[in-house]
């Protein structure tokens, strides 16, 4: 039980430092995105003005949207395979 206690100031930094990189990078990934894109007045939602996307929404509507991509994108863990 002594090993859990010492571990908690770790374990609080972890998380402190894994909050902030989400906070940035979900800020920062919505502030990219809507460079490429405008507000369509009649539903509120950003879309796409140019590329083979122009017309279609973005994924990212607002900045809690853009934290969930990194949320998902720093928890997962992709199996690779060795085939060689």
């Amino acid at each position: 039980m002594h090993a859990v206690g010492s571990a908690v100031p770790s374990i609080v930094l972890l998380f402190v430092i894994l909050s902030l990189l989400v906070i940035l990078f979900g800020a920062m990934m919505f502030y990219i995105e809507t460079l490429f894109c405008e507000l369509d007045q009649d539903t509120l939602k950003y879309v796409y003005t140019t590329g083979d996307n122009a017309g279609e929404e973005t994924l990212y509507q607002n900045i809690p949207a853009s934290m969930w991509w990194a949320i998902v994108t720093v928890t997962t863990v992709r199996k690779t395979s060795d085939s060689g």
